[in-house]
């Protein structure tokens, strides 16, 4: 019977080739079947994996109007917290009362800042959480600090077109 094709045949008489084409093969099999291991573990552990959080309205550090979200409330943490503005998602996070903060802040006292381009007119700010709802009309004129905490009452808002300094 004629042999169609051999490893012989393929790579000569030289040995070299021949066990650089057969390592080449085992090392390709090692990696397809490492890359196929962590396909399968990504897929069974997919729900434990977290991935960002995707928003429509992008972080702009040269933004007209500031965001200061934060969750005061020690007895619910985290807290998830989603800020629409005109429907859009622009924060979706989960927010952490912290107990032990450096002695320059009090407990609790954790503001994360969002920027945000907001065209001036009238706009409406929506605040989700499976903890509460809040929905205010706001106009931006130009510059504009807004404050969103989640404390014991629920949800506070406050809007201010000079700076406000949190701590």
């Amino acid at each position: 019977m004629k042999e169609i094709w051999s490893l012989s045949g393929f790579t000569g008489s030289n040995p070299v080739l021949r066990t650089l084409v057969i390592n080449m093969g085992a090392t390709g099999l090692y990696v397809l079947g490492t890359v196929f291991f962590i396909a399968i573990l990504l897929f069974l552990f997919s729900d434990f994996i977290e991935l960002p959080n995707q928003t429509e309205i992008p972080i702009d550090m040269q933004g007209n109007v500031m965001f200061y979200v934060s969750n005061q409330n020690p007895d619910v943490s985290p807290v998830d917290i989603k800020v629409l503005i005109n429907n859009k998602t622009a924060v979706d996070e989960d927010f952490y009362y912290s107990k032990s903060f450096p002695t320059f802040s009090k407990p609790g006292h954790v503001w994360e800042k969002y920027k945000f381009k907001i065209e001036p007119g009238n706009h409406t700010i929506k605040i989700l959480s499976p903890k509460g709802e809040l929905e205010r009309k706001i106009e931006i004129t130009a510059n504009h600090w807004i404050v969103i905490a989640f404390s014991e009452n629920g949800f506070e808002f406050s809007i201010d077109s000079s700076p406000i300094y949190v701590y």
